[in-house]
């Protein structure tokens, strides 16, 4: 195995990482926002993950000119997509209406792991059987359809009632799951084009623009804050771990790392994440949202058997 390989693979295992930190996520996300409120506990993590990135790069003299020598479409189109997905995801985990739907709302934005799949046919040029693929982004829909649905009926009526009930934490969860997979496979792309080997270092400052965002909006919104220090080490953690840690090494491993293989590792991330979610918010789901998952699972896995070329 070649050096260039072994670094594929290690970069690869980055991204194995980032995947364990993420499926504790929306549990942890969602328990905080109860607390302190949606607003007040986003922009908090991200800035403090934001300002504790920043603090790391200013130790160094060449941390400091590799992020200035960053691409500015890179940081532009790249850093627009994270700083909307981080924004996106946060406000859907918080503003779901209970924690039922917390989970569904979860499902539905780990689609991404199928939109890398398909993002990787549509810009990266990947060779694919077109009929798979679209069997498998169907099979993905699918399951988005039952995470809304969840205990009801299956019929449209009733995905219908439960859009129109609450419509906006749906949304925002499937805006972030395509501005993820567009982000991923973006990433690639420039790494292809050009050296992006201290692309991550743009996490520290997307993080810190969207905690400023949020922060600015937190004004608007009415929230009544109760800290304990259950909600401090939940903040600490958040900024830490699943935001600055994960999503440094999801970074490296998109860019340097198999692009598909990352997409089949992150088929996995929506059971892995319910169940976590299940014991941590100690909500017990119905058998429709499994089957939810199930569904999200194998449409991600059908799409990553129609592409060909498996060497990225």
């Amino acid at each position: 195995m070649g050096h260039d390989s072994r670094d594929q693979w290690q970069r690869s295992l980055f991204g194995l990482l980032a995947l364990i930190l993420w499926s504790t996520t929306v549990a942890v996300t969602r328990t905080l926002s109860e607390q302190v409120g949606t607003f007040t506990s986003a922009s908090y993590s991200y800035a403090l993950g934001g300002i504790i990135g920043i603090a790391y790069i200013s130790l160094s003299r060449n941390r400091i000119d590799a992020l200035r020598r960053l691409p500015r479409g890179y940081v532009l189109g790249c850093g627009g997509l994270f700083v909307f997905y981080n924004i996106a995801l946060y406000l859907a985990i918080g503003l779901a209406a209970n924690r039922l739907q917390v989970l569904g709302v979860g499902l539905i934005n780990y689609m991404w792991s199928a939109m890398i799949l398909v993002f990787s046919v549509i810009i990266l040029k990947r060779r694919a059987r077109i009929l798979p693929l679209s069997l498998g982004l169907i099979i993905s829909i699918a399951g988005a359809y039952l995470a809304v649905i969840q205990n009801a009926s299956l019929s449209w009526s009733a995905f219908l009632a439960e859009m129109s009930a609450s419509p906006v934490p749906y949304l925002l969860s499937l805006g972030a799951a395509i501005s993820w997979g567009l982000y991923s496979v973006l990433n690639k792309q420039w790494t292809e084009r050009s050296d992006l080997s201290d692309g991550h270092l743009i996490v520290p400052p997307v993080f810190l623009i969207s905690g400023g965002i949020l922060l600015a909006a937190k004004p608007f919104f009415h929230e009544v804050s109760t800290w304990s220090s259950q909600a401090f080490m939940e903040l600490l953690y958040l900024s830490l771990f699943p935001w600055l840690m994960a999503y440094a090494l999801w970074t490296l491993a998109a860019q340097g790392g198999k692009i598909v293989f990352l997409g089949v590792l992150s088929m996995f991330l929506p059971l892995i994440s319910t169940v976590v979610s299940c014991f941590y918010l100690k909500v017990i789901p119905g058998s429709v949202l499994w089957v939810s998952c199930a569904l999200t699972i194998i449409g991600a896995a059908i799409c990553m058997r129609s592409i060909r070329d498996q060497s990225v």
